[in-house]
């Protein structure tokens, strides 16, 4: 099973040149090509569904102003030796506020110099946030646990065609950009 991402080429990159392993495109963050499945997992199956009843009107339910765009953008930590890479040395990594999102300048590590009075309910936020995390991660773990046999050994399950599975490896990952974003705090 493979996913189509975002390509740099846009629309006119072909889907061999989209289609990365769904593990991949969890890791690095990739934006999923979401117009390519409305139009060929959703879009053409209505129109046959619709088609009968509603004629030539069946047009209509994906065109208007009910229908949104979702701006796409890329990842700097894309293919490793790919274009996105050459980017990354004009870029700087700049470090932004938990509370409010604006750019930390000097030594402040978690929230800007306005934000202060709330770094303390910004790290009680971010350990709910964790704790909510892993008690999800944990659920996961455990039916994958069940699902294998064993409730005593660790999972070895690797199958890409059971949805918890990536959902397990999201969970981990969410887990530990939480952990990190925690550590930042001098407590």
């Amino acid at each position: 099973m493979l996913l189509l991402f975002t390509s740099k080429k846009g629309k006119k990159a072909r889907a061999y040149e989209k289609a990365e392993d769904p593990l991949y495109v969890l890791e690095h963050e990739l934006p999923i090509d979401t117009e390519h499945y409305i139009k060929t997992q959703l879009e053409k199956p209505l129109t046959r569904l619709f088609e009968p009843i509603m004629g030539e009107k069946v047009k209509t339910l994906f065109q208007g102003e009910h229908m949104f765009k979702v701006k796409k953008t890329f990842s700097q930590k894309a293919k490793p030796g790919g274009g996105f890479n050459m980017m990354a040395s004009f870029v700087k990594v700049v470090s932004k506020c938990m509370k409010c999102g604006n750019k930390l300048k000097g030594n402040h590590k978690t929230v800007c110099s306005k934000c202060i009075p709330y770094e303390g309910q910004v790290y009680l936020e971010k350990v709910q946030a964790l704790k909510f995390k892993q008690k999800r991660f944990n659920e996961l773990w455990t039916q994958c646990q069940q699902c294998q046999g064993s409730l005593c050994q660790e999972v070895l399950c690797s199958n890409n065609a059971c949805p918890i599975y990536y959902r397990r490896v999201k969970a981990r990952k969410d887990l530990t950009t939480l952990q990190q974003a925690i550590e930042k705090f001098e407590i």
